[in-house]
């Protein structure tokens, strides 16, 4: 994703499939950190405005921030770190801006606004291109990680196309066998973003309106979902992330909340016997059946869209930002977000309670993110003091408001090294 918002030197940041990994370029290098647990483990004097990881492995497509011949914005390079020191295994140029690379562990694709490039990983050689793609101003498709494949696994390309007259649409392209697949009429005004789970078989879309988030059976088309964001506010959505099971979808934007889904189909509870012991939740939604089959289908549409069970709230809104569902099984679940504040934050995730995640720690990823949450730190100890009593307020501290919860990771987080 490229950085904005913020002009503290970021350009870019990134996870790997399955966010294990960050990558952070910047104006006077790029970064790499393990995000569990953190430590920065690679840097050079590359700066980036793309970087796409292949998985954990030292290989990496780099796209440059400026204009000159060792940093193009229309040139991709292929990076091997496990080479040294000619660690260049090949470039690619291209006549216009690349806006966006993506990899997984059969193809790379780069887009640009008015084509698409389909690579074979092993040989970089040209497999296909799409052309004539209108209206991709902002690179918009999504690829799968297929970090796990299944036997009903897809390799599939998703990309919007808009045209004058029609928005919303989704085309689906079979990187394998370079077929395309079906069109899905998504939404009704122009895509803003779109995910894969990592099997690809489920797509999750977003408009420019985000107010409602629709997943997507893949390679079919059906719809599976319809998640409501919020009731009337729109939003620029920054990413949409699913859990390696493809039972949760989180979801952030330029507001200050970050959603998590449940991606479950809700049953009512059959009657018993004694019709008055009907639960509470089968009542509730025999009630809203019953209303939503007589109310205009887009009043309709709206009451039965599901709605978020856990939330994040972030610091501040406007800034870039990327989510993602980490753990499971016999691991915690925890969200990770990193901003173009170049800060990472960590969560909890109760997948029995839901509500409002609780922050873990945070991670500065720059000098200026490490000043941020000093800054932060004071401004909760100011807080504290004003809430105390007067006998108190004397004794308030940036301790007493690490206590709290707000900032006690930093005096557990060292500055970045430079």
């Amino acid at each position: 994703m490229r950085a904005g918002g913020v002009d503290n030197g970021i350009l870019s940041f990134s996870f790997n499939q399955d966010a294990s990994l960050l990558a952070l370029g910047t104006k006077e290098g790029t970064r790499w950190y393990r995000t569990d647990p953190f430590e920065k483990y690679r840097e050079n004097e590359d700066d980036a405005a793309i970087l796409a990881m292949h998985y954990n492995t030292d290989l990496v497509a780099q796209v440059g921030a400026a204009e000159t011949a060792t940093s193009s914005q229309r040139a991709v390079r292929m990076l091997n770190y496990g080479l040294q020191p000619n660690k260049e295994i090949t470039k690619k140029h291209f006549e216009k801006a690349v806006l966006d690379v993506k990899i997984n562990a059969d193809r790379v694709v780069v887009v640009l606004e008015e084509s698409i490039h389909i690579y074979s990983l092993a040989e970089m050689k040209l497999l296909h291109t799409i052309e004539g793609i209108p209206g991709n101003v902002d690179g918009v498709c999504a690829l799968p990680g297929l970090k796990r494949r299944t036997a009903e696994s897809a390799n599939l390309l998703a990309y919007p196309f808009e045209k004058k007259e029609v928005h919303g649409n989704i085309h689906l392209f079979d990187v394998i066998s370079l077929r395309a697949g079906v069109v899905i009429e998504a939404h009704s005004s122009r895509i803003r973003c779109l995910s894969f789970n990592d099997a690809g078989t489920m797509l999750a879309t977003a408009s420019a309106k985000g107010t409602v988030i629709r997943v997507y059976r893949t390679p079919s088309g059906e719809r599976l979902f319809e998640l409501r964001r919020g009731l009337a506010t729109n939003a620029t959505i920054y990413s949409m992330a699913f859990d390696i099971t493809s039972t949760l979808l989180c979801v952030s934007s330029n507001h200050q909340t970050i959603h998590i889904f449940k991606l479950e189909t809700m049953e009512p509870e059959p009657p018993s016997k004694d019709e008055s012991s009907w639960s509470a939740s089968a009542l509730l939604q025999v009630a809203v059946d019953a209303a939503s089959s007589m109310l205009p289908t887009p009043v309709s549409d709206m009451w039965m869209q599901a709605r978020s069970f856990a939330q994040i709230t972030l610091p501040e809104a406007g800034n870039p930002n990327l989510c993602a569902i980490c753990g499971g099984g016999p691991d915690p679940v925890h969200v990770l977000v990193a901003t173009s504040e170049g800060i990472l934050y960590k969560y909890a995730l109760d997948l029995e309670e839901g509500g409002e995640c609780e922050r873990m720690i945070r991670y500065p990823l720059c000098s200026s993110a490490m000043d941020l949450i000093q800054l932060s730190a004071s401004q909760a100890a100011e807080s504290a003091a004003a809430a105390a009593p007067d006998g108190d307020a004397a004794g308030a501290t940036v301790d007493d408001a690490t206590r709290d919860g707000d900032s006690a990771d930093t005096e557990d987080v060292p500055p970045p090294s430079h």
